[in-house]
């Protein structure tokens, strides 16, 4: 349930992200295929997804780095690892074991 998963990742660091922090978060997710829905688990906006994905020409590795750095540049709201954490455990992208290990790598 959401508050279940929000409740699990409270101890993660939420201090905010910002586009330098890009190599290291395209790390932790480089074998996150559902780039899409990520970004819409992190808040960004379909036009902006939709157009990301046009740009880059369905290419899936390149358009996850564009949504990350959108993302990081905070058009989607708050860029933290609990953020991040949350948005993976989402029902939309049911990456449990990748939320866990950032969870588990990024406590306050």
């Amino acid at each position: 349930t959401p508050k279940e998963t929000d409740s699990r990742y409270q101890d993660v660091n939420s201090e905010r992200l910002c586009i330098s922090n890009l190599r290291e978060v395209s790390e932790e997710i480089s074998t996150v295929y559902e780039w899409l829905y990520l970004g819409l688990a992190l808040g960004l906006s379909y036009d902006t997804l939709r157009t990301i994905e046009i740009e880059c020409h369905q290419d899936i590795s390149h358009c996850r780095t564009e949504m990350l750095k959108a993302w990081l540049k905070g058009m989607g709201g708050e860029s933290s690892w609990r953020q991040l954490a949350r948005a993976l455990d989402s029902p939309l992208i049911q990456r449990t074991e990748i939320a866990t290990m950032i969870a588990t790598q990024h406590r306050v």
